[in-house]
């Protein structure tokens, strides 16, 4: 007796074919690929949305940069101009303090009159003391 044995026929290949064949395994492919695509889409929408937030959060920051620039050029400006401002009341300050020194040296320097001219001699510096002030 000889047997006569012949592999059957490809076994995958029939698999293959049936689950290929088969609309169910179609239409569930088309959804998971649409399925896919619609989330690599939305991966990159989002992904489009991030970078076009985070380019408005840039350009608002160099807003924000730009005019704390400004306000600070504005501040130094305005603190320069104090600063000129307080020399020259430095410098007037110094001048009317070196007359008052001079005019209480010249009053402390006077000789001290009798006692019977006092009066006399002190309404005579109220007298200069009002022309001066006068001119």
């Amino acid at each position: 007796m000889t047997v006569n044995f012949q592999p059957p026929e490809k076994p995958v290949s029939s698999i293959l074919r049936f689950t290929l064949m088969n609309p169910r395994t179609i239409l569930a492919g088309l959804a998971a690929s649409l399925a896919l695509n619609l989330a690599l889409a939305g991966g990159v929408y989002l992904k489009t949305a991030e970078a076009d937030a985070q380019r408005t959060r840039a350009v608002a920051a160099e807003a924000t940069v730009a005019a704390q620039t400004t306000a600070a050029q504005a501040i130094a400006d305005a603190a320069k101009a104090r600063e000129d401002t307080a020399k020259r009341a430095l410098e007037i300050a110094r001048d009317v303090g070196k007359a008052d020194r001079a005019a209480a040296e010249r009053y402390l320097n006077l000789p001290l009159p009798a006692p019977e001219d006092r009066c006399e001699a002190a309404q005579r510096l109220v007298d200069e003391a009002i022309t001066e002030n006068r001119q």
